[in-house]
């Protein structure tokens, strides 16, 4: 009776692991990052960014962030008709887990630049010269981050109760609803492609959930 109830055991774990893998495979995509399948790609259990060969263990205290928090200044988007202001999401002010531009800043963890030119932030200059700043314009030519979706502000946008979090929706952060990384991309999931949280039908479905 005890050989079988060890049998059972075995087996619910071989079948979890497994379940654990394919999960991984399926969803994270090209977020199993250096030959390292699921979580461990980019959390870590213990000692935050210790875990990845670095030297801040304070990483850990947000999502068990196991990379290295960037303290560059990455700039902004502008545009003579954004009437909601942006603020910098960068500099030697790192954030804290209640922070809203934490769901930017752990995407820039890796999405600088400075990593590989393949997953920089900007295709004009793709090139991985160690300057997040310029290596491909910071956030000056992306969508803008850190800004709050203020439809009163911006009548371009749509009321602020069509965009949030849920089923075929988009994720705002925080009181001020702000807009970042995360309420486009949901980086466990790439059922759509892109890690988008909508999928983005003829250029236009996604874009047309904030903009009129």
């Amino acid at each position: 009776m005890k050989t079988r109830s060890i049998l059972i055991v075995a087996l619910t774990l071989v079948f979890a692991m497994s379940a654990s893998a394919q999960l991984a495979k399926t969803n994270l995509g090209a977020h199993n990052i250096g030959g390292t399948n699921g979580c461990k790609s980019c959390h870590a259990p213990h000692n935050g960014s210790v875990a990845t060969g670095l030297t801040d263990q304070s990483t850990g205290k947000i999502l068990l962030w196991d990379r290295a928090i960037s303290q560059v200044v990455y700039g902004t988007y502008t545009s003579p008709t954004m009437k909601n202001p942006v603020t910098e999401i960068g500099g030697t002010t790192l954030p804290t887990n209640t922070d809203d531009r934490i769901y930017s800043l752990l995407c820039m963890s890796c999405h600088d630049a400075t990593i590989t030119p393949s997953i920089a932030i900007g295709a004009t200059k793709n090139i991985g010269s160690g300057d997040a700043a310029t290596s491909s314009y910071g956030l000056r030519n992306d969508h803008p981050v850190n800004m709050a979706h203020n439809a009163t502000l911006q009548p371009t946008l749509n009321a602020d109760t069509i965009v949030t979090s849920g089923t075929d929706a988009l994720a705002l952060f925080g009181a001020n609803k702000t807009v970042q990384c995360a309420s486009c991309h949901e980086p466990h999931n790439n059922t759509n492609g892109d890690f988008l949280r909508i999928a983005n039908t003829n250029g236009t479905a996604l874009c047309l959930k904030c903009h009129k």
